[in-house]
């Protein structure tokens, strides 16, 4: 399997947070074990210049960027849950999904792109961001590592030009905004879409009937994947 094929991807929102606490080790495991073909996630760095895995900022009131990998962790499991180390998801991972590396600080880029690449496949992961600055930097430093756009509810006026600058592999629009304004671009650019976090069950069959989509990102792994094998 490879982000490439005419086969519907069904990718895990930060694994599968239904059943685990999102962007852990556990649901990631619980995703693989759910048979989903990519798993999206969230890097950022550390004091110390780890790369982390986690979506928020801050971790019980505490800025993740000023603190050590080890005071991290401390402050995590204080509160019920690990926040793993990109090295970490790459080696229960490794073998058994590809990834969708959502990149949330810019000098996070290359460093996460750079060790993927010595472990993966190079179409066997993607490198995604809300930041051009984030996916120009990956473009310069690792240019054939494939990157994606992610897109809010709000498109941005400029985003015809967002796209001509990062030279994404595909889009990862909200599912919101598919229809109305991306579904063209895709079309008339030839750049498949993987929209996020698509989580009804009337969406998830539309997208997934729709030729200018790759996958979807979703909250609900289970139910995607079956509606998926009944096509």
């Amino acid at each position: 399997m490879t982000f490439f094929t005419d086969k519907k991807l069904i990718g895990g929102h930060r694994g599968s947070p239904l059943n685990k606490k999102e962007n852990t080790i556990d649901s990631f495991k619980a995703a693989i074990d759910e048979g989903v073909d990519f798993i999206e996630f969230d890097i950022r760095l550390s004091s110390d210049n780890r790369l982390i895995v986690h979506h928020d900022p801050s971790v019980a009131g505490h800025i993740l960027c000023k603190k050590t990998f080890k005071e991290i962790r401390n402050l995590s499991s204080e509160i019920g849950y690990e926040i793993p180390s990109l090295e970490e998801v790459v080696e229960i991972c490794a073998g058994k999904v590809m990834l969708d590396a959502e990149i949330k600080e810019d000098m996070a880029s290359v460093p996460s792109a750079e060790l993927l690449f010595k472990n993966f496949h190079i179409n066997n992961f993607i490198v995604t961001s809300f930041s051009v600055e984030a996916l120009m930097m990956v473009k310069k430093n690792c240019p054939d590592i494939h990157r994606g756009i992610l897109f809010e509810s709000r498109l941005p006026e400029d985003v015809i030009s967002i796209i001509e600058k990062t030279g994404p592999s595909f889009l990862l629009p909200h599912h919101t905004v598919f229809f109305d304004n991306i579904k063209k671009i895709s079309e008339s650019s030839g750049i498949r879409s993987i929209p996020y976090t698509v989580n009804n069950d009337l969406d998830m069959t539309r997208f997934l009937n729709d030729p200018s989509i790759a996958g979807i990102i979703t909250d609900k792994t289970v139910t995607a994947l079956s509606i998926e094998l009944k096509k």
